[in-house]
C-alpha cells in the first residue's frame, strides 16, 4: 500500500510539474490559453478520481461477488499462486523502471548489452543494459528464494526431521 500510496503521489508530483510548465509560457498575449488550460486541467482530474473511484468500487464488488458466490470452488492455493506470479511481473516492471531513471538521471551507470526488441523496454522495462538486468534479477531471486526458504521450513525440515507437516 506504501508503494502504491508514492507511485501515485510521484505520478502526480509530474504531472503537476507539467502542467506548471505549460502554464507558465501562458504570458502576455497568450495569457488567453490560460483559463480553459486549467479548466481542462480541472476537469481532467476530477475525471481521473471519479473514475478512480467507480472502477475501483466495481472492481472490487465484483471480485467479492465472484469470491463469496463461488467460495466452495475456487482453488485458492492456485489462486494465490497466479496472483504472486503477477505481482513478480510488477515487480520486474517496477525495478526495471526504477533502475532506468536512476541511469537516465546520472545516478548509476549504464553498461549496454547489445541490441534487444524495443517492446521488452515498453511492456516489461527489461532494457539491454548489465545493472536493469543484474537488479531484475536479483529481486526476482530474492522473491523466489524467499518462497522456498519458508516452503522448506514449513515442509522440508520437518519431513527430514520425521515430523508431520
Amino acid at each position: 500500500m506504501i508503494n502504491s500510496s508514492i507511485l501515485v503521489f510521484r505520478e502526480g508530483l509530474e504531472t503537476i510539474l507539467v502542467f506548471a510548465a505549460v502554464t507558465a509560457s501562458f504570458r502576455g498575449a497568450n495569457t488567453a490559453y490560460k483559463r480553459p488550460v486549467v479548466l481542462g486541467g480541472a476537469l481532467g482530474l476530477l475525471a481521473t478520481v471519479g473514475t478512480w473511484f467507480a472502477v475501483g468500487s466495481l472492481y472490487t464488488a465484483a471480485v467479492g461477488v465472484l469470491t463469496f458466490s463461488l467460495h466452495q470452488k475456487l482453488p485458492y492455493k492456485r489462486l494465490l499462486i497466479v496472483t504472486g506470479g503477477m505481482l513478480l511481473l510488477v515487480l520486474v516492471v517496477t525495478v526495471g523502471e526504477e533502475v532506468n531513471e536512476m541511469q537516465l538521471a546520472g545516478w548509476i551507470g549504464t553498461t549496454p548489452l547489445g541490441h534487444w526488441p524495443g517492446w521488452l523496454g515498453a511492456w516489461f522495462s527489461v532494457f539491454p543494459n548489465l545493472q536493469t538486468v543484474a537488479a531484475q534479477l536479483g529481486a526476482v531471486t530474492v522473491v523466489i528464494g524467499s518462497y522456498l526458504l519458508a516452503e522448506y521450513l514449513r515442509v522440508g525440515r520437518p519431513r527430514r526431521r520425521g515430523l508431520p507437516h
